[in-house]
């Protein structure tokens, strides 16, 4: 699955190196993107997880949400959050069945709550969601 979203995402969020520095991998940069919203961490914590400056942090997770986006959202790829109980109930179903996981539609809700209050004035906040349920 990451190596499909590298494929795809990659060429848009690929930059060239310059005389000065090299540029971080399109690999580096999706992981760092999606390991954020998934997992909570700070930027300090992804510093020290990918060995990555935070201020470069801060610039490539807006810089490449746009991309996945693009990418993702035009072609009806995107899982979109379930508004009411009566929307969740079949996809918490499959869920179960499928992992016999039985409270995990709960614990998804509670983690884009937490995510959506974190960045409530973020422009990318519904990217942060649809990237969560990813």
């Amino acid at each position: 699955m990451f190596d499909e979203m590298v494929q795809r995402v990659g060429p848009r969020i690929h930059k060239h190196d310059t005389k000065i520095r090299k540029v971080l991998s399109p690999g580096l940069k999706l992981a760092i993107t999606v390991r954020f919203p998934a997992s909570g961490d700070k930027y300090l914590s992804l510093m020290y997880s990918f060995h990555v400056a935070r201020n470069t942090i801060s610039v490539i997770i807006p810089d490449v949400c746009q991309p996945i986006v693009e990418e993702y959202n035009y072609k009806d790829e995107v899982i979109t959050c379930p508004t009411s109980p009566e929307e969740s109930t079949p996809i918490a179903e499959v869920f179960r069945n499928r992992w016999y996981v039985t409270h995990a539609m709960e614990a998804l809700d509670s983690r884009i709550k937490t995510i959506l209050r974190k960045f409530k004035k973020s422009t990318y906040s519904s990217i942060f969601t649809s990237l969560s349920m990813a």
